[in-house]
């Protein structure tokens, strides 16, 4: 059993993924319906950061935007903004480029969802730029598990867990309680920050090589060979 945990709105691309490298017994689980909120930037703002795909909406103003990794990146040249850098789905490993890439002080809008984490925005701060945050969106998520994935989580000793986000293991680990079940198998986790929440739920918890898509199917290969 893998389980899939994500944002209703990213379950058919990774499934499709997932798919596409041979593996099965997926179990989708839509844990988020995100609800788009109209974003406000600054008009002193002279640049946008987009940590998401979710954070792009129509009517932004046209200001260079640098993108946290490739699926943020092409969400925002699909609705017509200039994609000026790309990074590696961290959004430190971006604040850290930026510093060394962009020495003029720059008004920086983030956008972001209601669980975003922003403790990189210091590494900027310190270099001279400024950083607003901008909410651009809201996550609903969902209050109990579907009967079929609890039923199967209790007649399964060792799942998978693709886990995407901290936020992510936190809720899934709360639902899980709501129905008298713990944790097993194996979480795969999407990035370090993620590894150290799932730590305090999972038994055994491993991190992608890279935080992308493809590095955690990698991984299921290794677990799974």
């Amino acid at each position: 059993m893998i389980l899939v945990p994500r944002p209703a709105p990213h379950l058919p691309r990774t499934l499709s993924v997932l798919q596409q490298a041979g593996l099965k017994n997926l179990y989708p689980l839509a844990l988020s319906h995100p609800e788009s909120i109209p974003a406000v930037v600054p008009t002193t703002a002279s640049a946008l950061l987009i940590t998401s795909p979710l954070g792009v909406q129509t009517g932004l103003p046209t200001l260079p935007a640098y993108c946290v990794g490739e699926a943020t990146a092409s969400a925002a040249t699909m609705a017509g903004l200039k994609v000026v850098y790309t990074g590696s789905n961290n959004g430190a490993s971006m604040a850290q480029d930026i510093t060394q890439q962009t020495t003029k002080p720059t008004h920086f809008a983030h956008l972001h969802g209601d669980h975003a984490h922003m403790d990189w925005h210091t590494i900027l701060t310190k270099a001279g730029h400024t950083v607003t945050p901008v909410p651009a969106y809201q996550t609903r998520r969902v209050p109990a598990l579907p009967p079929e994935i609890v039923a199967n989580l209790r007649k399964t000793n060792a799942p998978l867990t693709l886990l995407f986000s901290a936020g992510s293991a936190l809720h899934l680990a709360n639902l899980y309680k709501q129905v008298n079940i713990t944790p097993t198998g194996t979480a795969i986790a999407f990035s370090p920050l993620v590894a150290r929440a799932a730590t305090h739920y999972w038994p055994k918890v491993v991190t992608a090589a890279v935080p992308t898509l493809e590095a955690m199917v990698t991984t299921i290969h290794q677990l799974t060979r």
